[in-house]
């Protein structure tokens, strides 16, 4: 395709008179310029918004959907489809209405859907409905308001700048935009290394105190310390003060920690997964570690 745009399609700009050979000053200037379009910079802000929310998905989704809600992979696409397709559907919506409604009120009604449908997201996750069907419904709704606002905030970004500068400008859209996707996607996989452990405690005894918040029965809580040790490999240091120990150990220790049964939830132990207070890890086969 192209190749043939390339070849094909002639050239539809005009002429301008030659420019300064300092190519890199001519690029510096146009930025410049286009920054202080304060509507340029507001329509880059709530595309890349909502650009970012698809990143955001496609990061975090894949292990939240098929390791901790236990998802089958091949169904997987499915979930993509419900944010992707209705994207389009949204767009579809977004071109029949273009000449009847100003695409500029477009951008704060697809803006906020897709808020209703993170908001949505977020109570969801709160209120502990992890569920496939939870995240598919604000998914739905934040694809529709994905395909109203995005493909207009784009739009009208490039038009609101000077015409020899929407090269600049459709550059520096991009770049913000994949920087942000960039420094999210990071964001989601970030694991600091704060750790909410009692240094002046033993391992055994965080566990004890973990088990008692958390009413896990007084004649279980020997044997699943005891399981939960072993299977982080600690035993041999259970009795040890936390302070003691490496940033690795502790680690190992919250994970042993986090370790909850969820069957009373009606979750098949070979989706089983570790819970510190929400979903972090999938560890297949817990059974036969409790």
């Amino acid at each position: 395709v192209l190749i043939a745009v390339w070849f094909l399609l002639a050239e539809t700009a005009p002429r301008s008179p030659p420019r300064a050979k300092n190519v890199v000053r001519d690029y510096l200037d146009g930025f410049r310029v286009v920054l202080r379009e304060r509507r340029f910079v507001g329509l880059m802000i709530a595309a890349t918004c909502a650009s970012s929310a698809f990143n955001v998905f496609f990061a975090g989704g894949p292990i939240l959907l098929i390791r901790v809600m236990g998802v089958a992979a091949e169904l997987f696409g499915w979930f993509t489809l419900a944010w992707a397709g209705n994207f389009v559907i949204g767009s579809l919506v977004s071109s029949r209405l273009q000449g009847r409604v100003r695409s500029l009120l477009l951008i704060p009604v697809g803006q906020g859907i897709l808020t209703v449908g993170a908001l949505a997201m977020m109570a969801t996750a709160l209120l502990g409905w992890v569920t496939p069907l939870a995240l598919v419904v604000p998914l739905v709704l934040m694809g529709w308001g994905n395909g109203l606002n995005m493909p207009n905030a784009m739009a009208n970004a490039l038009i609101s700048v000077p015409a020899n500068r929407v090269g600049a400008a459709s550059a520096l859209l991009g770049f913000v935009q994949m920087v942000a996707a960039a420094l999210l996607t990071l964001l989601i996989g970030y694991v600091p290394q704060d750790v909410a452990l009692y240094p002046d405690l033993t391992a055994r005894e965080n566990l004890r105190l973990h088990a008692f918040v958390y009413d896990v029965p007084s004649a279980e809580r020997t044997q699943r310390i005891k399981a939960a040790l072993e299977m982080v490999e600690l035993t041999d240091r259970a009795d040890s003060l936390v302070q003691t120990y490496s940033g690795g150990m502790k680690r190992r220790l919250e994970i042993a920690r986090g370790i909850r049964d969820q069957a009373a939830a009606g979750v098949p132990y070979d989706h089983m997964a570790v819970f510190l207070h929400a979903p972090q890890l999938y560890v297949p086969h817990l059974e036969e570690a409790l």
